[in-house]
């Protein structure tokens, strides 16, 4: 079953290559990844195309990530979707686990991860968080909830997945550590507060079509990550 792997890049030429990298050690066939250039001005679309002529590298302005996933999404042709950050790492065995999940609960649509923080050398503890890098996607999922708020360039995975569970999409949790999230002086989220990163807004946002689509009053939302969770 061929996966998509979307990669959204603006000036990540310092850790694409590594991004990259973990993705090939996944040791996962067919395999398709897709270097979406938001605008980038350094030589993050140079390094993909020598570094690996079998990745397809779409360049756009700089409209944001929410913009270059999308751009990712109506070019991936996987049965399977994954999204990396260009500064993020999968763990080896990431796909083959995710993949085994889906395959045994045909009804699940999503399935998350544990991430791991990773500054320098030292990793954190494994949490749970609602991030695009940590979860598989059946591609039918995003014919479910539509595609990524392109107006977001903060939070757009929260109401992601905010939308799903409005929309009583199955999201399922595998126990078990899939991602590194590397801690930079350059992270697009450094220093940035909860208003800064939308997330007042995306919430206000569910509250009001819930309240619209139940007559007035806010249908509960489920918990996030409630079907499946397996070790």
């Amino acid at each position: 079953m061929l996966i998509s792997v979307i990669i959204p890049a603006y000036n990540g030429e310092q850790f694409l290559r590594e991004a990259i990298e973990s993705i090939l050690e996944q040791k996962w066939h067919p395999l398709e990844i897709l270097v979406i250039d938001d605008g980038s001005t350094d030589r993050t679309a140079e390094i993909a195309r020598s570094l690996y002529p079998l990745v397809s590298v779409l360049k756009q302005q700089n409209l944001g990530p929410a913009s270059a996933r999308n751009r990712g999404l109506e070019k991936a042709q996987g049965e399977y979707i994954g999204f990396l950050d260009a500064d993020d790492l999968w763990i080896p065995g990431k796909l083959t686990s995710q993949v085994s999940f889906l395959k045994r609960h045909p009804q699940i649509d999503v399935v998350m991860g544990y991430t791991q923080r990773l500054l320098g050398a030292d990793l954190s503890s494994p949490f749970l968080c609602g991030s695009l890098g940590c979860a598989l996607f059946r591609k039918n999922a995003f014919e479910k909830v539509g595609f990524l708020d392109p107006s977001l360039w903060f939070g757009e995975d929260a109401d992601w997945f905010l939308r799903a569970r409005e929309a009583k999409v199955q999201i399922g949790v595998l126990q078990k550590s899939v991602q590194k999230y590397r801690m930079h002086q350059k992270n697009f989220t450094l220093n940035k507060d909860l208003h800064e990163m939308h997330l007042p807004q995306i919430l206000y946002n569910s509250l009001r079509r819930r309240t619209k689509k139940n007559g007035g009053i806010a249908e509960p939302l489920l918990s996030l990550f409630q079907e499946k969770v397996e070790c």
